[in-house]
């Protein structure tokens, strides 16, 4: 049964705000896991590891309250991505607000996701995620996504760069290595 509560007042850049969510459903296919993460920089005891969505147990938070601290996934294989969902901290009031997706398949060259795939000069995307920061915010990608790694670029934030982020996708059936 799903239990998501869309609260249409939020929907923004193809984006829906959920105030409640006990599964998580309607992004596409399914939960991808996360083989290995890295940040930019980490508070002790909020590693790249405890960012994981609907955890209770913490929350990544950068170290820095600076534009452009990130968080880095890799999926262990090339993935088609199709959304991502972000929640901040999980008692404190600490949440990124807006974010860029940078991704690549093989870690060395680097893609920014923009608003129209292929298109020279398209706009960088900044993402909206959360306006407040213990309710979970989807989006859903304009295009699926050919990556193995995922980097969230912090753009804004609210009191504190903290975040836990689930990716929806599915197994990619390109090779592009």
């Amino acid at each position: 049964m799903l239990t998501c509560i869309p609260n249409f007042a939020n929907v923004l850049n193809n984006a829906l705000y959920f105030t409640a969510c006990s599964e998580l459903h309607g992004i596409g296919n399914d939960i991808l896991p996360v083989v290995s993460s890295s940040a930019s920089s980490s508070r002790p005891s909020h590693e790249p590891e405890k960012a994981q969505l609907l955890s209770q147990s913490g929350s990544w938070c950068a170290s820095q309250e600076t534009s452009d601290e990130s968080l880095q996934l890799d999926f262990g294989e090339t993935m088609m991505l199709t959304g991502i969902a972000t929640q901040g901290h999980h008692s404190n009031n600490e949440c990124v607000s807006k974010y860029r997706l940078d991704y690549s398949v093989d870690g060395a060259a680097w893609f920014t996701y923009t608003q129209s795939f292929g298109s020279p000069g398209s706009q960088k995307v900044k993402l909206a995620a959360n306006t407040d920061c213990s309710s979970i915010f989807k989006n859903k990608f304009l295009y699926e996504v050919n990556a193995r790694f995922l980097k969230i670029v912090v753009k804004e934030w609210h009191n504190a760069i903290c975040l836990r982020v689930q990716v929806f996708g599915y197994k990619s059936k390109l090779s592009l290595m």
